[in-house]
């Protein structure tokens, strides 16, 4: 009996936490004898071994194209080279990576191919009719809980709201979150030496650099901050500027040294707006750092306890935040207890487990 073979269609140019959580799964596979390829538009952003990388070739004037006849005619020049790849070598399975609204090609190759479809969601989806139309053509379909609202619309505007309950209660739609890989488990942080506080995202404007920084600017003395980002490339939306001229700040852009830089220090901050999960969060409550999150109601917020396992303050408030971080910055004994609860936690969370249901049904179907 031959392997199982996995193709994955990664329309996202830059390494972010979906493209993480999706290499964390997929070298699971691979460890179970599994086979994987990718069709990427930036191959380098990729750190898995043992898989067969394919780079997808995209015109400049289409990528940003979101909805309207741009939008379909890109996905068509994405499926026209998916299929290449499917002749050359055909996979027992397709899996999209990101959601829908990215992965619409691979759609298009299932009904062509007649390939299973398996769709991994890592944060919300378009109300749109065209990916409500998407979702039901999938076999299998992972989605974080937070997202389970927008899957509802879409499905809703395409099918009504009876079919729509009726997909979200198949067994084939299981709410899934990320994990940490036991060999990858982040380094332990020395939560009583001085205070440093760590932030790690990309740019975009809703990742909220913008009010960590106008935070740090209200605390009466400068905290030490390691500030590591991703500059998103081709990108529709709206970018955040970084401030390297701020006082006790050092500014590292995708670094290869992520992990021991969160080790050195021992407040992480998240500034995120309704983060579908945040596995930077996850990240740092595992080094057992002092975790700020914001009150927005997303996943942190609603599986972690104030003052217990984390701090939380106001979202978007950069007052609210440097008086979290005052507290923090002169008290050892809370920082090191907060981290301690948070790794506690943390350890719910192990790859091995959270996604072997993603796993298991790769090698199945």
């Amino acid at each position: 009996m031959s392997c199982a073979h996995c193709v994955v269609v990664d329309t996202i140019p830059y390494r972010g936490g979906s493209k993480i959580a999706t290499e964390k799964a997929l070298r699971l596979f691979i460890e179970q004898g599994g086979q994987v390829s990718v069709l990427g538009r930036d191959p380098s952003s990729w750190k898995l071994p043992g898989v067969r990388y394919w780079r997808l070739r995209e015109w400049s004037v289409l990528v940003r194209r979101e909805q309207g006849l741009g939008y379909f005619l890109r996905h068509g020049l994405i499926f026209i080279q998916l299929c290449a790849l499917l002749f050359f070598k055909r996979p027992t399975v397709m899996l999209g990576a990101s959601g829908p609204g990215n992965d619409l090609a691979i759609y298009l190759a299932r009904w062509l191919w007649n390939v299973p479809l398996v769709q991994w969601i890592h944060g919300p989806v378009a109300c749109s009719r065209t990916l409500g139309r998407a979702l039901c053509l999938a076999d299998w379909v992972f989605y974080l809980s937070s997202s389970r609202p927008s899957l509802e619309a879409a499905l809703h505007v395409y099918a009504g709201a009876e079919v729509a309950q009726e997909y979200l209660a198949n067994p084939r739609w299981q709410p899934i979150c990320n994990g940490l890989a036991r060999q990858e488990w982040p380094t332990r942080c020395q939560t009583k030496q001085v205070p440093q506080l760590f932030w790690a995202a990309s740019l975009l404007k809703w990742k909220g650099l913008d009010v960590l920084i106008e935070a740090l600017q209200c605390l009466p003395e400068p905290l030490p901050a390691h500030i590591c980002y991703l500059r998103p490339a081709q990108t529709a939306l709206s970018v955040s500027e970084i401030c390297p001229q701020l006082p006790a700040s050092h500014w590292y852009e995708a670094p290869n040294s992520l992990d021991a830089l969160r080790a050195r220090c021992n407040i992480f901050v998240s500034t995120s707006s309704q983060e579908p999960f945040g596995l930077s969060v996850l990240e740092a409550m595992a080094a057992g750092l002092a975790v700020l999150i914001p009150a927005d109601g997303a996943y942190w917020d609603e599986h972690l306890t104030d003052g217990k396992d984390c701090l939380k303050y106001a979202p978007g408030n950069a007052r609210a935040l440097a008086e979290c971080l005052l507290r923090l910055k002169h008290d050892a004994e809370l920082r090191d207890r907060l981290g301690r609860a948070a790794t506690l936690q943390a350890l719910a969370y192990r790859a091995e487990r959270v996604y072997q249901p993603v796993v298991s049904v790769l090698k199945a179907v």
